[in-house]
């Protein structure tokens, strides 16, 4: 075998393309399933203010990037604060909003971080609603501010949730919140997005991303076999709600009512090159009223929902087989799946979030430090004292209500937090020192 050719059919293992006419033998099926049970079940989630690009940003941009590592997978946000008087261009995949206060939020909404050949790296959840009073519609996650994010475990799963705040006027926020969750053993990702319904009406909810892997010759390589081009060909389709679209198929109609019996699914998949990989999601049919795709590079597939509550099951998928098998045992098994993001619980039996920064609280509270900042963590911290006193009092169900007292307590948390930071600095200036972690 030639050199060139043999580096042509690692190149097309890598990827998964069909090498000639036949699969090539020695493409293996990756199985997300077993890489699952063997990742942890813990969840992460950090914050970092690295400096914005020089070349992009002016100075004093104060840049906010927040992480979330969940079971293995890992997620991203990111947010441009640009000073007042100031501006900048956005980044391609930015979106960018004047703030009341005169400043520039530039950023995006949340990444899922796998690999460009699958749910985007680049704002894969999207949501768009109408504020009360506007006549436009306004995404209410890009660009955004991150307010809270709070990571959760139990023994055989790991939950976070991010909350999201849209500046739209000096007196009108609106408030989002993205709670994901893993089970042990599970390859799916669960996602329960709340709009508080006071802020804005939902119109629609998406998800998006780049199905399977970019074609060898995008890199230059020229194969042996005859037909080279054909590697350059390939459709993208979505199977949705029991409906086969060719998204390259301009005159179709990519859109669909949802009735109350419809499958619950949808499946990201190319046809004729790149058919080793694509995307998966599940949601309830009597959240969605209808189910729409677009796109023919990145795709993106749009639920209108009927509250402002929606549910959905997300993974990858890669098969040497291709979509026909995938497809196959994804229809076969979309009945259970549905019914079990129905009867699954994302409600969290919370009685703490601080952890060891509780104690801290404490002891800063009792320190001889600036008394403004002393003031602001007491404020913050009896308002988290009374939420979650406000969680204890709630039934701990899959209600409104108790995502409301949650998700009021994961921001009050995080607001301690930032009181505590200035005092930690002074305390620690002062030869200061903390009580040892319980064990």
């Amino acid at each position: 075998m030639r050199p060139r050719t043999l580096i042509c059919l690692l190149a097309l293992a890598a990827c998964g393309c069909p090498g000639g006419k036949g699969e090539a033998p020695f493409l293996r099926r990756v199985s997300s399933e077993a890489a699952v049970a063997h990742a942890p079940m813990a969840a992460r989630v950090s914050w970092s203010h690295a400096p914005p690009e020089k070349e992009a940003y002016p100075e004093g941009t104060r840049h906010v990037v927040v992480k979330l590592e969940l079971g293995g997978l890992a997620f991203n946000h990111q947010e441009h604060h640009v000073p007042a008087g100031k501006d900048a261009d956005r980044r391609w995949d930015f979106a960018k909003v004047a703030l009341p206060d005169g400043t520039t939020l530039i950023g995006d909404s949340l990444n899922w971080h796998s690999g460009n050949r699958g749910y985007s790296p680049w704002s894969f959840l999207g949501v768009a609603g109408r504020p009360r009073g506007a006549s436009k519609l306004v995404d209410l996650l890009k660009p955004s501010v991150c307010v809270a994010a709070a990571a959760f475990e139990t023994q055989d799963s790991a939950s976070a949730e991010l909350v999201f705040d849209r500046p739209l006027a000096a007196d009108h926020t609106v408030r989002t919140a993205a709670r994901l969750t893993r089970r042990a053993g599970d390859p799916w990702v669960y996602l329960q997005l709340c709009v508080e319904p006071d802020g804005a009406a939902v119109e629609h909810v998406s998800i998006g991303g780049f199905p399977n892997t970019t074609h060898p010759i995008f890199y230059g390589l020229r194969t042996q076999w005859p037909r080279n081009a054909s590697f350059l060909v390939r459709e993208r389709w979505v199977w949705a709600a029991g409906r086969d679209w060719n998204m390259h198929a301009r005159d179709e109609k990519h859109e669909a009512a949802v009735a109350a019996d419809a499958p619950g699914g949808v499946l990201f998949y190319n046809r004729r090159n790149s058919r080793t990989g694509g995307m998966m999601a599940v949601f309830l049919p009597e959240q969605v009223a209808t189910v729409q795709a677009a796109g023919t590079y990145g795709v993106r597939v749009s639920f209108r929902p009927r509250k402002p509550v929606l549910r959905l099951a997300l993974r990858e998928w890669y098969d040497w087989r291709g979509w026909e098998p995938v497809r196959e045992t994804f229809l076969a098994e979309l009945p259970e799946a549905v019914a079990r993001l129905r009867a699954m619980s994302f409600a969290w039996p919370l009685t703490d979030l601080l952890g060891a920064d509780a104690r801290r609280a404490e002891a800063l509270l009792a320190a001889p430090l600036d008394e403004a900042g002393r003031k602001r963590l007491a404020d913050a911290w009896e308002a988290y004292r009374a939420a979650l006193a406000s969680v204890a009092a709630t039934p701990l169900a899959d209600s409104p209500e108790r995502y409301a007292a949650e998700r009021a307590a994961v921001v009050a948390a995080e607001r301690v937090r930032q009181a505590m930071a200035p005092l930690t600095r002074e305390w620690l200036s002062k030869g200061g020192c903390f009580p040892p972690e319980r064990q």
